[in-house]
């Protein structure tokens, strides 16, 4: 004989479940509410826009979000090396694209109230390996010590001319 499925939920609790009430979050207007996301009890994710970073820009070719903040954690978006205010590629060296991408990186985070020695990992996608070497260079000089965990890797393509890419993980 087969046992019976027993609810763990009483009666009285799963209707009050069903009754609850609107939150904070759901009144506000669509505007206002387009800019969070849902997330676990307790914790709100915000939407970091950043203007000295690419993706402020009204007519961006891509529209992303540059980041997200939930609680106290800040994961950025894919960051290629654009100009904020143009859109334009910063250069067509790895050193140039470099150093675009972590002055970026460097304006999101504290739009989002961290900071670059509050990076806990990063990952980059290059379109060629052999570009790694220059990369060092530059994430020496804004990671001198103390350096994020990290994963490195290769892509096919980024985007016309874009040899790198790079997202963050960091905490307030």
């Amino acid at each position: 004989m087969a046992a019976k499925k027993v609810s763990r939920r009483s009666p009285a609790k799963a209707a009050k479940s069903a009754a609850r009430k609107p939150t904070a979050a759901s009144k506000r207007p669509a505007a206002a509410r387009s800019k969070s996301r849902s997330a676990p009890a307790g914790l709100r994710a915000v939407k970091i826009v950043a203007k000295d970073a690419p993706g402020s820009m009204a007519n961006h070719v891509y529209p992303f979000a540059q980041g997200w903040r939930l609680g106290n954690l800040v994961f950025t978006g894919g960051i290629a090396a654009e100009d904020p205010k143009t859109g334009k590629l910063a250069g067509s060296d790895i050193v140039t694209q470099s150093e675009r991408v972590f002055q970026t990186l460097k304006a999101i985070l504290e739009e989002a109230g961290s900071s670059l020695d509050k990076v806990l990992k990063v990952n980059v996608f290059f379109v060629d390996f052999a570009d790694k070497a220059g990369f060092e260079t530059v994430y020496g000089k804004y990671f001198p010590k103390n350096r994020p965990g990290r994963t490195s890797m290769t892509v096919t393509k980024i985007g016309h001319g874009t040899l790198l890419e790079l997202d963050a993980i960091a905490y307030v």
